[in-house]
């Protein structure tokens, strides 16, 4: 609170001593001395640390009679740094009287990812991967990085430029995933799995898919392990290919005075503005909330939620398929549930569904079902017939 306070007053103490007096904070201890300063005293002090104050800033505006565009400038509390606001004459717009702001250049350039698609048969019949900010969630263990970078192996082979940002695992995991899923595609019965390739062992089946896969991620690139990584180091790599982050909760904060909700919802926002200032595809990957661990998925369950729900274009879940079971609709039976969610992680093949929540380019809700080989790191998208619109 006196943080914030801090920013708002320009970093004035006794302004923050008598606006936290108002609040429902305020207690008896604010006034108990400790040492030489009340409790008070040294709140705010710790408070002024780390704030820099409110300084804004507005640039001077366009001469008059120019209606398309005018930028403004202010400060961002959380950064402090410059952000641009864009102001568009709606007439000018669809007039096209601007070449800068023309509807017709812009229809132009969104219809021509309407064939780009996931390499997920039953996904992209129901969807084009449009430019915009996707956020895919499940529960641990469930095989969210698999998803992804299954996802982003099929990008590549189709002849787009994908950069995969591991947080978690390194270029060694990543890779030995994909050459296992390769295997079982191409040499079911004499597929590796991932242990045994990283291990070592060796086959001319390994070599041939080895070639394979090397072929058909020529324009792959994956930045390993970088738990210090922030959505700045993500703008600063240059290029435009379609982004995937693994994962949202331990992409490291700009500001370390911020809570871990805060983070959350400011990296979610700069995600969205990165996405949007380059027209980019960024698909990230979200942990959920503990407490939904034993409940089917919804906007709720996604740690953070409010920031995500409300940014991002389309909003993904993975689920067990056994937790549409009636058992799930009741509040009590944790133990039953529990053993019922890890019979369920245990079959091989896992019955997976993915539930899309939110979708600002199409079909708003729809469900689609895998066969996922965890094993092999492979998910098998079922038949067309077994996709399930919502309402």
């Amino acid at each position: 609170m006196c943080s914030y306070l801090a920013f708002w007053t320009n970093n004035d103490p006794s302004r923050i001593d008598a606006i936290f007096r108002q609040s429902g904070l305020m207690r008896p201890k604010w006034d108990e001395v400790h040492g030489e300063q009340t409790y008070g005293a040294m709140t705010i002090s710790r408070a002024l640390t780390y704030s820099e104050g409110y300084h804004p800033k507005r640039e001077q505006q366009e001469p008059e009679g120019s209606h398309t565009e005018t930028r403004y400038t202010e400060m961002t509390e959380e950064a402090g740094e410059e952000k641009h606001m864009q102001l568009t004459n709606v007439c000018a717009y669809i007039e096209n009287t601007d070449e800068a702001l023309a509807i017709d250049r812009d229809i132009a350039r969104f219809r021509q990812y309407k064939d780009r698609k996931t390499g997920y048969s039953n996904i992209d019949a129901k969807i084009s991967l449009y430019p915009g900010l996707y956020v895919l969630g499940a529960i641990s263990s469930l095989g969210k990085t698999t998803f992804c970078g299954q996802m982003a192996d099929q990008l590549a082979a189709s002849g787009e430029h994908v950069l995969y940002f591991s947080l978690e695992q390194t270029a060694l995991e990543m890779v030995s995933k994909g050459l296992s899923r390769l295997m079982f595609i191409t040499h079911h019965a004499k597929a590796l799995t991932l242990m045994e390739i990283r291990c070592g062992n060796s086959s001319e089946v390994l070599k041939l898919t080895r070639e394979l896969y090397a072929a058909q991620t020529k324009h792959e690139y994956i930045i390993e392990c970088a738990f210090d990584t922030n959505v700045e180091d993500i703008a600063d790599t240059g290029a435009k290919p379609i982004i995937f982050l693994d994962y949202l909760q331990i992409l490291a904060p700009v500001n370390n005075n911020l809570t871990t909700k805060d983070v959350i919802d400011y990296n979610v926002r700069a995600l969205k503005k990165l996405q949007t200032d380059n027209n980019l595809v960024i698909i990230v990957i979200s942990s959920l909330n503990r407490q939904n661990y034993l409940t089917p998925i919804d906007f709720t369950s996604f740690k953070g939620s409010g920031g995500i729900e409300y940014t991002c274009d389309v909003m993904w879940g993975l689920l067990l398929a056994v937790m549409n079971d009636e058992l799930f609709d009741k509040e009590a039976k944790l133990k039953a549930k529990r053993d019922a969610i890890r019979e369920a992680k245990i079959a091989d093949p896992r019955d997976i569904e993915l539930v899309c929540l939110k979708n600002r380019y199409g079909v708003s809700s729809f469900t689609c079902k895998f066969k996922y080989y965890a094993r092999h790191d492979y998910f098998l998208p079922a038949r067309m017939d077994d996709i399930v619109d919502g309402d």
